[in-house]
């Protein structure tokens, strides 16, 4: 007896029966259902790997920091030294006045993108601590995350500071005679003081984070 198939069944003769054939999954169904960010995929994945994935992401999130660090470290010590080389005779007020200016331009960018970052990383921060496994790669990761936690602790008190400054001198007294212009310089001077000690710090944990182990994947 011959069967001929009619759409989802199959007829016998003149009696159709339903077809139980199952249907033939397109290349792109196939692709989707086995795709890294499926839940079949998920389901398949060891804890190790996926705690490693996340790992990763912390790092990442801390390479934004990092380089939203050293732009904002950069025009905050430029804007200090300048006070500390005009108060030594080093440069002339005139000098000092540029390099003021010049710094002062990328402050609101430096702390904008200084507060995002950290931010998004204070999110994940802590990851790679948790990471379970031991290969090198999982090892590296949780040097180099390390790394980048210090970097991030030493950096926000000194965009802090540049943060604070930008504040202060959006309402800066223009008479040199007033108390309150005194008043503005000596908190300035003692902020010129402290970041001496922040930024030095700040340096030892760049260079550490320079020389950490890379992690692969992040």
């Amino acid at each position: 007896m011959a069967l001929v198939a009619v759409g989802a069944a199959v007829a016998v003769g003149k009696l159709t029966v339903p077809g139980t054939a199952t249907p033939r999954r397109t290349g792109g169904e196939a692709h989707h259902a086995h795709s890294p960010g499926s839940p079949a995929a998920a389901a398949s994945a060891t804890p190790g790997e996926a705690t490693l994935a996340a790992c990763q992401a912390e790092v990442r999130a801390g390479g934004r920091l990092a380089s939203a660090a050293a732009s904002s470290a950069e025009q905050y010590r430029t804007h200090t030294r300048a006070q500390v080389d005009v108060d030594a005779g080093r440069i002339s007020a005139k000098t000092a006045a540029r390099r003021w200016a010049d710094s002062k331009k990328f402050g609101p960018r430096d702390v904008h993108e200084f507060a995002s970052a950290d931010r998004a990383y204070t999110a994940v921060a802590g990851t790679c601590e948790r990471l379970q496994g031991s290969s090198g790669t999982q090892q590296a990761c949780k040097a180099h995350a390390r790394a980048l936690g210090q970097a991030a602790r030493t950096a926000r008190p000194v965009n802090n500071g540049w943060a604070h400054h930008l504040e202060m001198m959006k309402s800066k007294p223009h008479d040199e005679a007033a108390k309150t212009f005194a008043e503005y310089m000596a908190t300035w001077r003692g902020m010129v003081k402290d970041a001496g000690p922040q930024l030095s710090a700040y340096d030892t944990a760049a260079k550490d984070l320079a020389a950490a182990p890379r992690c692969q994947g992040a």
